[in-house]
Protein backbone atom coordinates (compact mmCIF):
# COMPACT_ATOMS: atom_id res chain seq x y z
CA UNK A 1 0.00 0.00 0.00
CA UNK A 2 1.45 3.43 -0.91
CA UNK A 3 2.02 6.44 1.60
CA UNK A 4 -0.61 8.40 -0.14
CA UNK A 5 -3.21 5.34 0.23
CA UNK A 6 -2.58 5.30 3.73
CA UNK A 7 -3.08 8.73 4.31
CA UNK A 8 -6.56 8.99 2.81
CA UNK A 9 -7.47 6.10 4.61
CA UNK A 10 -6.00 7.75 8.33
CA UNK A 11 -7.91 10.69 6.72
CA UNK A 12 -10.93 9.05 6.29
CA UNK A 13 -10.58 6.93 9.40
CA UNK A 14 -10.39 10.55 11.14
CA UNK A 15 -13.09 12.65 9.29
CA UNK A 16 -15.38 9.09 10.64
CA UNK A 17 -14.22 8.40 14.10
CA UNK A 18 -12.53 11.96 14.88
CA UNK A 19 -9.11 11.82 17.01
CA UNK A 20 -7.98 8.14 18.31
CA UNK A 21 -6.25 7.70 21.81
CA UNK A 22 -4.72 4.62 22.86
CA UNK A 23 -4.54 3.48 26.85
CA UNK A 24 -1.94 0.44 27.17
CA UNK A 25 -3.95 -2.13 29.08
CA UNK A 26 -3.55 -2.10 33.27
CA UNK A 27 -4.59 -4.06 35.96
CA UNK A 28 -7.93 -2.56 37.61
CA UNK A 29 -8.56 -3.67 41.65
CA UNK A 30 -11.38 -3.97 43.75
CA UNK A 31 -14.60 -1.63 43.99
CA UNK A 32 -12.82 1.59 42.38
CA UNK A 33 -13.89 4.17 39.96
CA UNK A 34 -10.17 4.85 38.13
CA UNK A 35 -9.70 7.31 35.43
CA UNK A 36 -8.94 6.19 32.54
CA UNK A 37 -8.93 9.72 30.03
CA UNK A 38 -8.66 12.97 31.15
CA UNK A 39 -11.10 15.38 29.08
CA UNK A 40 -9.33 18.91 28.87
CA UNK A 41 -9.79 22.08 27.82
CA UNK A 42 -13.32 22.00 27.21
CA UNK A 43 -16.24 19.55 25.72
CA UNK A 44 -15.79 16.19 23.25
CA UNK A 45 -18.12 14.36 21.93
CA UNK A 46 -16.96 10.71 22.21
CA UNK A 47 -17.48 8.90 19.32
CA UNK A 48 -16.29 5.26 20.44
CA UNK A 49 -14.50 3.70 23.61
CA UNK A 50 -13.68 0.34 22.99
CA UNK A 51 -11.81 -1.75 25.90
CA UNK A 52 -10.64 -5.07 25.39
CA UNK A 53 -9.78 -7.79 28.18
CA UNK A 54 -6.24 -8.91 28.56
CA UNK A 55 -6.61 -10.40 32.06
CA UNK A 56 -10.00 -12.56 32.32
CA UNK A 57 -12.21 -11.27 35.81
CA UNK A 58 -10.78 -12.94 39.15
CA UNK A 59 -14.60 -13.29 40.19
CA UNK A 60 -17.88 -12.10 40.24
CA UNK A 61 -17.74 -8.51 39.29
CA UNK A 62 -19.96 -5.55 37.35
CA UNK A 63 -17.96 -3.00 35.20
CA UNK A 64 -19.46 0.61 33.50
CA UNK A 65 -17.94 3.44 32.55
CA UNK A 66 -18.47 6.98 34.29
CA UNK A 67 -17.85 10.62 33.75
CA UNK A 68 -16.30 12.64 36.75
CA UNK A 69 -16.91 16.22 35.68
CA UNK A 70 -14.23 18.86 37.28
CA UNK A 71 -17.32 20.90 38.04
CA UNK A 72 -20.40 18.86 38.92
CA UNK A 73 -22.45 15.39 39.17
CA UNK A 74 -20.33 12.28 38.15
CA UNK A 75 -22.75 10.79 35.63
CA UNK A 76 -22.88 7.38 34.34
CA UNK A 77 -21.84 6.47 30.21
CA UNK A 78 -23.62 3.23 30.50
CA UNK A 79 -25.63 0.88 33.05
CA UNK A 80 -23.16 -2.28 34.46
CA UNK A 81 -22.11 -5.11 32.85
CA UNK A 82 -21.63 -8.58 33.90
CA UNK A 83 -17.82 -9.40 33.83
CA UNK A 84 -17.47 -12.66 35.56
CA UNK A 85 -16.79 -15.17 32.58
CA UNK A 86 -15.70 -13.13 30.30
CA UNK A 87 -12.61 -14.32 28.31
CA UNK A 88 -9.15 -12.54 27.21
CA UNK A 89 -9.76 -10.48 24.13
CA UNK A 90 -13.23 -9.80 25.06
CA UNK A 91 -13.85 -6.47 23.67
CA UNK A 92 -16.03 -4.15 25.97
CA UNK A 93 -18.17 -1.08 24.13
CA UNK A 94 -21.04 1.42 24.62
CA UNK A 95 -23.82 2.33 22.67
CA UNK A 96 -24.17 6.22 23.87
CA UNK A 97 -26.96 5.65 25.52
CA UNK A 98 -26.37 5.89 29.67
CA UNK A 99 -29.46 3.68 30.18
CA UNK A 100 -27.90 0.74 28.07
CA UNK A 101 -25.22 -1.55 29.44
CA UNK A 102 -21.88 -1.91 28.33
CA UNK A 103 -21.29 -4.23 25.81
CA UNK A 104 -19.27 -7.24 25.88
CA UNK A 105 -20.00 -11.08 24.70
CA UNK A 106 -16.83 -12.98 24.29
CA UNK A 107 -14.22 -12.30 22.28
CA UNK A 108 -15.66 -12.34 18.71
CA UNK A 109 -17.32 -9.18 17.93
CA UNK A 110 -18.89 -5.95 19.94
CA UNK A 111 -21.60 -3.36 19.12
CA UNK A 112 -20.86 0.09 17.70
CA UNK A 113 -21.11 3.19 19.23
CA UNK A 114 -24.72 4.88 18.24
CA UNK A 115 -24.84 8.34 19.54
CA UNK A 116 -22.23 10.08 20.85
CA UNK A 117 -21.43 10.87 24.13
CA UNK A 118 -20.38 14.15 24.97
CA UNK A 119 -18.42 15.22 28.02
CA UNK A 120 -17.36 18.15 29.89
CA UNK A 121 -14.13 18.53 31.12
CA UNK A 122 -12.86 16.44 33.87
CA UNK A 123 -12.00 12.46 33.63
CA UNK A 124 -13.46 8.66 32.21
CA UNK A 125 -13.44 6.25 34.59
CA UNK A 126 -13.65 2.76 34.54
CA UNK A 127 -15.86 1.43 37.56
CA UNK A 128 -15.16 -2.23 38.99
CA UNK A 129 -17.40 -3.43 41.66
CA UNK A 130 -15.92 -5.84 44.33
CA UNK A 131 -12.59 -7.21 45.57
CA UNK A 132 -11.80 -8.35 42.18
CA UNK A 133 -9.24 -8.06 39.45
CA UNK A 134 -9.12 -7.07 35.84
CA UNK A 135 -7.04 -6.22 32.76
CA UNK A 136 -8.31 -3.94 29.77
CA UNK A 137 -6.67 -1.68 27.22
CA UNK A 138 -8.35 1.11 25.56
CA UNK A 139 -8.97 2.98 23.03
CA UNK A 140 -11.56 6.51 22.50
CA UNK A 141 -11.87 7.93 19.21
CA UNK A 142 -13.52 11.96 20.17
CA UNK A 143 -14.39 14.95 18.14
CA UNK A 144 -13.44 18.49 20.05
CA UNK A 145 -16.66 20.32 20.41
CA UNK A 146 -15.06 23.52 22.35
CA UNK A 147 -11.56 25.20 20.97
CA UNK A 148 -8.81 23.77 22.68
CA UNK A 149 -10.27 20.26 24.13
CA UNK A 150 -8.89 16.93 23.67
CA UNK A 151 -8.12 13.86 25.83
CA UNK A 152 -5.02 12.80 27.25
CA UNK A 153 -4.33 9.23 28.86
CA UNK A 154 -4.19 9.74 32.73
Amino acid sequence: MSKATLNTLEALNQATYGISLNRPAAVFTGASATPIFNVVGGRVAVRSIVGQITVAASGATNISLQSNPTVGTTSLMCAVLAAAGLEVATLLTINGDIGTAMWGVNAGAAEGQVQDSILPVGQIEFVLSGAQTISVSWIVNYVPIDTGAYLTVV
